[in-house]
């Protein structure tokens, strides 16, 4: 019981380190806003600044949540990068990895363009226009979804709050329990449905492969993958597109999962997660 209340305690701590962290962003940025305005005259609304910038924050939100948490494991006399399994990764296991991600990506986007099952959610589309405005840098865009969000979200979702459960629940629980709360973090119905899935693909690859690096990678080729998609209306296309790319993400899973499995139980599965792998 109380090993549960402490995994619960660290993912309330985890969650409130990342609002705090966000209100601090938007304090900034209203600092920064009324500076530029006080100075130049410029005129404009705060929410505006905010919208048009929303990728900025969400990068500086994210490097500020970072640097609290690996502020947390010095205070409780942790070292940062071992706690959350900043292992090496070799060159079969990152590109295992990138294949995953971007065929998962591109798996979603197949389906979601033939079933037009995202119709049933217009939220949806407000959310995606929130994050990737029109008139942003499509660099910027690219560095906070591609790459700064991806390393965040994995810190804090498998090298934390995953490990958590872990150490308090069964793999397929925890796995579970993690992909769920994943699903919630995004605040979208659509969203939360396929971060389930993606979140229990991203736990898998950092269960089999032991390092954080895993997940990691395959979630920034899974978000930068859908930034460059282009528009496909050939149905034929679209199903040899989602059939090719269920058959990569299977493929490379199955190939972590096997190698994973030969590392687990020549070290066993607790020394696994902790210590991470030697030969991916």
């Amino acid at each position: 019981m109380k090993k549960h209340l402490v995994i619960i305690l660290i993912i309330v701590l985890t969650f409130g380190v990342y609002f705090i962290s966000n209100m601090v962003a938007g304090l900034l940025a209203g600092v920064y806003f009324g500076i530029v305005e006080g100075f130049t005259g410029r005129a404009g609304e705060l929410d505006e600044f905010l919208n048009r910038h929303v990728n900025v924050l969400l990068i500086l939100a994210s490097i500020i949540s970072t640097f609290f948490f690996m502020i947390g494991f010095k205070i409780f006399g942790k070292k940062p990068l071992k706690e959350l399994g900043f292992f090496s990764l070799q060159k079969t296991g990152m590109i295992y990895s990138v294949l995953a991600g971007a065929g998962f990506s591109v798996f979603l986007y197949a389906f979601l363009s033939l079933t037009e099952f995202h119709l049933l959610f217009p939220s949806h589309h407000e959310v995606i226009d929130a994050i990737i405005p029109q008139e942003t840098s499509f660099w910027i865009i690219f560095l906070s979804v591609g790459v700064v969000i991806p390393i965040f979200e994995e810190i804090m979702h498998r090298g934390i709050i995953f490990k958590a459960l872990m150490s308090g629940y069964p793999s397929k629980v925890a796995i579970l329990l993690q992909a769920l709360i994943f699903a919630v973090f995004h605040f979208n119905l659509l969203q939360g449905i396929y971060a389930f899935i993606g979140g229990i693909l991203l736990a898998l690859l950092y269960f089999y492969s032991g390092s954080l690096w895993a997940p990691i990678l395959m979630h920034m080729a899974w978000n930068s993958t859908s930034l460059f998609l282009p528009p496909i209306y050939s149905n034929v296309i679209l199903t040899g597109l989602m059939l090719s790319a269920l058959g990569i993400v299977i493929l490379s899973g199955m190939k972590m999962k096997r190698n994973g499995e030969k590392e687990q139980k020549r070290k066993g599965e607790k020394q696994w997660i902790e210590n991470g792998s030697e030969s991916f």
